[in-house]
């Protein structure tokens, strides 16, 4: 394959990745009061597990760079795959506060974080000059949009929105 196509994968490598990682990032907003009701839980209890999240995902991003200098973005964006995967899957099984923050905060943390690095070095190192901001652009324009897919089935302007756009 010749790198005029393979520097097109990258972007939409890059864009397929940011995307879930809004729609990830995002569910929460969704999933809380629901989240808290069905549970049990406060607000604040709820909401320290994406503070967490998020915390760990600051962490990560800054120690996944180390990692994509030493093995490149294949072997980043395959951990922070299954990092997201597992995160989904066990936020959806837990039954207990701790194991919410255990689940949620760490798994989708290193797996977002993971994501976001990997992206914007993937195309950083594929195009330079004016090419690298217009790719950039390419890549971040729509994401905004998997946060408002993970609305499918609820009543919202985002909701309808998406529907309309599928």
């Amino acid at each position: 394959m010749d790198a005029k196509k393979t520097s097109y994968f990258v972007v939409v490598a890059a864009w397929l990745a940011v995307f879930c990682l809004f729609g990830y990032r995002s569910t929460f907003a969704i999933l809380a009061g629901p989240m808290s009701q069905t549970m049990g839980w406060t607000g604040a209890q709820v909401s320290l597990g994406y503070s967490l999240m998020m915390s760990i995902y600051a962490i990560t991003a800054f120690f996944s760079g180390m990692i994509l200098d030493k093995w490149g973005t294949k072997p980043v964006y395959t951990i922070a795959a299954v990092f997201c995967m597992l995160g989904f899957y066990l936020t959806a099984k837990v039954e207990s506060l701790y194991s919410y923050y255990a689940a949620y905060a760490i798994f989708a943390g290193i797996g977002t974080g993971m994501l976001w690095v990997s992206s914007t070095i993937s195309i950083r190192k594929w195009f330079v000059g004016k090419y690298y901001a217009k790719n950039v652009g390419y890549c971040f324009c729509r994401c905004p949009n998997g946060a408002d897919c993970t609305q499918f089935g609820r009543e919202t302007d985002a909701g309808r929105k998406c529907r309309t756009m599928a």
